[in-house]
């Protein structure tokens, strides 16, 4: 069905719209008033980036207060273009309507996520009965925490935002520390983290731990996708609380973030992204999701099933998208990371797991009354290694793991090198492995290594003015070698503490005679020498 964005700063167009669209049998299925940041008012206007009026249409609409509004219906796009019209030239007012479908898709995207467009079909009474449960519990736990606190209310102390990165070493910088990474050598420059947007697909108990160390670590931009909520089942796990039950984990996530850091632009989305509808988005999100306005710089899979690492697959290889893929083993003692550069380094299904190769429906596996174990311990480690070398990709600096394992009952993090393979069965990857293979084609060969050099013998003495000569009579004769015991060798570094006794025989000058003397004999006569 064919939709459409209007935005607009004059309430009185915005009930003129309204009244007659709808008359028109357009259904309004989204609407919410909001004031566009400038980084928001650049990707709208991302099209017009080349045009000269692009900087002065930014400016119109930042920080204005807008309303914007989604209509939908056959020929939407051109009534409400036709309704518009004349406001969007007014200088009063600020006035805009998408001007084609495909365009309101890409707009809609930035303004609205797909769970704020209301649909014409009722949520069955099974899920309106669950959503019901989950706002009791939710209820019910904030009432409790209340009367735990005695029904006083808690002053929480929030921090203002930082406009800019400081390696100032005060107690009130909350950056000191990060930037002391500067100064010691270890990244060059640490401020830019801050221009920095990273995807993360998967709010659980990698992702969610993830994400928390991208906050504290000063990222520019975080965009977070699940459909999943918090349950009391989750509280195993690091970062959520039993407070947060019922609500959505993006949400829940995002206030927690927030107020841990609140100079981080967060976007969340509460879909599942292996839906159609939802795919797409999520490719746009990919596309137009970063400050500004446009790819975003590195997406991050924290998923636990097969179905979503394969969308992110398959979207990051169709867009040339590098990404990092995770896991953690169903027993949950061991897990792993994956840097994948489509056409350089092997996609998800180049080397597949077998439930994949097969075609078997992972869903078909679960039984009843059976989950997966789950430890915060195994979580947090891979959570840090996938951080750690995301923050070392953004930044630059030391060496990014192509691929590295966790295995915890032995303490070993196995590393390899995954290549491509040429036979993938993913369409994309073979088409990056060729653009891959033709742009090593266009670089210049590597020169030749040059010969070394050889060194010419360098006297030491040159000057012997006293004519010392070395004869070969000066030169002793070897040392025996030394005998041996049936023990066996050991190296050089090492010894015997009790070595067996040497069989070669003592020469007679060292030896001392027993002359049959007494120790009664041996004092009377020392006795008699001191008198």
């Amino acid at each position: 069905m064919e939709q459409t964005l209007i935005l607009c700063s004059n309430d009185a167009l915005v009930a003129d719209a309204v009244a007659r669209l709808g008359e028109r049998g357009f259904a309004l299925v989204g609407l919410k008033l909001v004031r566009a940041s400038a980084a928001l008012a650049a990707q709208h206007h991302a099209p017009l980036v080349a045009d000269r009026g692009f900087r002065t249409a930014v400016a119109r609409m930042a920080c204005a207060r807008l309303s914007a509004l989604v209509f939908e219906g056959a020929g939407v796009v051109d009534e409400a273009n036709a309704l518009v019209g004349t406001a969007a030239e007014s200088d009063a007012a600020f006035a805009c309507a998408s001007p084609s479908a495909a365009a309101a898709q890409r707009e809609i995207c930035l303004w609205f996520s797909p769970n704020e467009l209301v649909t014409s079909a009722a949520p069955s009474s099974a899920s309106a009965d669950a959503e019901l449960n989950y706002a009791i519990a939710a209820a019910s736990a904030a009432a409790a925490s209340a009367g735990d606190a005695g029904g006083v209310e808690e002053k929480v102390q929030k921090r203002d935002k930082v406009a800019v990165l400081s390696d100032k070493v005060v107690d009130s910088n909350p950056y000191s520390r990060l930037m002391a990474l500067k100064k010691m050598g270890v990244v060059k420059n640490y401020e830019q983290i801050r221009e920095k947007t990273v995807i993360i697909v998967g709010v659980g108990g990698v992702g969610s731990v993830a994400a928390e160390m991208f906050v504290r670590c000063g990222v520019g931009k975080l965009i977070l996708f699940d459909y999943d909520k918090v349950e009391l089942a989750n509280m195993n796990r690091l970062f959520y609380t039993p407070d947060q039950c019922g609500l959505s984990k993006v949400e829940a996530a995002k206030r927690s973030l927030a107020f841990i850091n609140p100079d981080v632009v967060f976007e969340v989305h509460n879909y599942d992204i292996t839906t159609m509808e939802n795919f797409e988005h999520f490719l746009g999100r990919i596309q137009y999701g970063s400050l500004t306005g446009g790819r975003v710089d590195l997406v991050l899979s924290c998923v636990d099933n097969f179905q979503a690492r394969m969308s992110i697959n398959q979207g990051c290889n169709e867009l040339g998208q590098v990404w990092l893929e995770s896991g953690v083993s169903e027993d949950a003692v061991s897990g792993h990371i994956q840097l994948i550069k489509p056409g350089e380094l092997a996609c998800f299904e180049c080397a597949p797991p077998l439930l994949v190769a097969s075609g078997i429906d992972e869903k078909t596996l679960k039984r009843d009354g059976v989950c997966a174990a789950s430890l915060p311990t195994t979580m947090g480690i891979v959570a840090g290694l996938l951080v750690q070398n995301a923050l070392k990709y953004l930044l630059g600096f030391g060496k990014v793991s192509e691929y590295l394992g966790y295995i915890a009952l032995k303490d070993h993090f196995p590393m390899m090198v995954l290549r491509p393979n040429p036979e993938c069965s993913q369409a994309w990857c073979r088409k990056r492995q060729t653009e891959y293979q033709a742009y090593l084609a266009s670089l210049p060969p590597p020169a030749p290594e040059q010969p070394e050099e050889a060194v010419a013998a360098i006297d030491l003495h040159p000057d012997n003015e006293w004519g010392i000569e070395l004869s070969s009579d000066d030169i002793g004769e070897p040392a025996p070698e030394p005998t041996t015991s049936s023990a066996p060798a050991l190296s050089s570094d090492f010894k015997y503490a009790n070595e067996a006794a040497s069989t070669v025989a003592p020469k007679p000058e060292d030896t001392v005679q027993d002359e049959g003397f007494d120790l009664a004999s041996l004092m009377s006569q020392l006795k008699s020498v001191q008198d």
